[in-house]
């Protein structure tokens, strides 16, 4: 018998999502397709939340302002913040030295001759096109710079940064949950807001294990299950891009059979083999405490898989890496 698709999941099917290829070509050098599933492990304190907030900064900033590449996508995000951690405060700041950073890069590159060179980066693209960046109309047999000194008002100003930032932030849906049960039942009516803005296609969670322990000793341990499968429905349904962050907890499982008169031991995930199997990608995060990394601002790697390895610092406009795009470090 063939599957009744509902309302909400043709109007899913049928809205164009935006292209979350180009979200983070650091990390996945070949691109994010939808429906990837994004496991960020990791102890306490070692990036995952900063790595979130510079996914959504990256999401969210516009991938031009007044001309000037910025580099974003331009699509919506939702975060889900069970740990109460992430800082929207530090995202606005964030947001604003990345914007500043670009405009100022930009003008730098002002010619002798008045000419602005935008900073261009064909690379880039917003569903697989090409922005459009602003050229300054100048004749180009003029040999007076002080005739173009007018094309530098079409700069952003202070004013235009703030308006972009709250733009920005307009792209962010931010829930708050205090309980599996809660967590469990915003899934379900999230479903609505994901149904009327088609340009939410990342899906962030902060953290997926919030609230194991609770659950264990609780008897709640079925709403994990239940999340995963929600989430599952979610990702498929509408096509999103989700990254989970999670503590590298497992835990110790007594079966009833006797081995030798004892009890069997098994060790096992406590999120489940659904969410095993519905993960895609795996970064696994720790404090970088090789010798060879002599730096001021504390250092952390990024495992990707089993053979990738990124190294970053975090500073006041996020995330610096410490490799340049595309140069992958091998691990030995």
């Amino acid at each position: 018998m063939a599957k009744v698709e509902s309302g909400s999941e043709l109007l899913a099917r049928l809205c164009q999502k935006p292209s979350t290829k180009n979200l983070d070509l650091e990390m996945f050098p070949t691109g994010i397709e939808p429906k990837s599933v994004i496991e960020l492990c990791g102890e306490e304190g070692t990036g995952k939340t900063q790595y979130l907030t510079h996914v959504i900064a990256n999401a969210i900033l516009p991938q031009s302002l007044k001309g000037f590449h910025v580099g974003g996508l331009g699509v919506g995000v939702v975060l889900v913040d069970n740990d109460y951690s992430f800082s929207v405060i530090r995202l606005i700041s964030v947001l604003e030295l990345r914007i500043t950073s670009v405009l100022n890069t930009s003008v730098s590159n002002v010619d002798e001759t008045g000419n602005i060179e935008a900073n261009i980066n064909e690379t880039a693209s917003h569903n697989d096109a090409q922005p459009s960046f602003w050229k300054p109309n100048v004749n180009p047999c003029a040999q007076d710079p002080r005739e173009h000194q007018n094309d530098r008002q079409d700069l952003a100003t202070e004013q235009d940064i703030e308006i972009c930032v709250e733009e920005c932030l307009k792209r962010l849906y931010i829930v708050r949950c205090s309980s599996s049960a809660q967590f469990l039942i915003t899934l379900h009516s999230i479903e609505s807001v994901l149904t009327s803005r088609s340009e939410l296609c990342i899906f962030l969670i902060d953290s997926i294990s919030s609230f194991v322990w609770t659950d264990k000793y609780s008897g709640s341990e079925s709403n994990t299950g239940q999340i995963v499968k929600m989430l599952q429905r979610l990702v498929e349904t509408y096509s999103l891009v989700l990254f989970a962050a999670r503590n590298p907890a497992v835990f110790l499982h007594r079966t009833q059979k006797q081995d030798h008169g004892g009890a069997k031991e098994k060790h096992g995930d406590h999120l489940g083999n659904c969410w095993e199997k519905l993960v895609t990608h795996r970064i696994a995060f720790a404090k970088d405490s090789s010798p060879d990394c002599a730096c001021r601002a504390p250092t952390f790697c990024a495992s990707i898989g089993k053979n990738l390895k990124k190294y970053f610092a975090i500073d006041e406009r996020g995330f610096n890496f410490k490799t340049p795009l595309g140069s992958d470090q091998r691990m030995s």
